[in-house]
């Protein structure tokens, strides 16, 4: 039997944890997700990473960044 175990945290120190570009991405992809689809769960960590934010930056508005579900990849020939 393994001696490992995880390990249940707060939301809040789980999200303490986050570097801001990491947050930054998270809030990007939670708002480029359609409202239908974002789940309960999703939402409580969405509020989290918003209050994390708040904490550190006062009221700067967090950076939108380009999330892979953004990126559209088109493979062309390139005539010379």
């Amino acid at each position: 039997m393994s001696d490992k175990y995880l390990k249940a945290q707060p939301l809040e120190t789980y999200v303490k944890g986050f570097s801001d570009y990491e947050i930054m991405q998270s809030v990007s992809r939670f708002k480029s997700t359609l409202v239908w689809r974002r789940s309960t769960p999703a939402k409580e960590l969405h509020k989290k990473l918003v209050k994390e934010w708040t904490k550190r930056h006062g009221g700067k508005p967090i950076p939108s960044v380009l999330v892979e579900n953004d990126m559209v990849f088109v493979w062309d020939k390139i005539e010379d």
